[in-house]
């Protein structure tokens, strides 16, 4: 997983990358620009905290939960 910010902001845009191809995964996973991030829970599953609607932010714009 890459993260990648335009001009180092907080929020990023989270894309899987294929290290040994170096090249993204086409449709691979990918999360819109937001505030938040991944973390490897085991070889296969994300944990993952971004928006994912509506209350599921801080008044100061970051992940209030996450996912896996």
């Amino acid at each position: 997983m890459l993260a990648l910010s335009r001009g180092g902001a907080d929020a990023v845009e989270m894309r899987e990358f294929d290290t040994v191809r170096k090249v993204f995964v086409e449709d691979g996973f990918r999360l819109e620009e937001a505030k938040g991030g991944v973390s490897w829970k085991d070889a296969s599953t994300l944990n993952v905290s971004s928006e994912f609607g509506e209350d599921t932010m801080t008044d100061s714009g970051y992940p209030r939960i996450a996912k896996a």
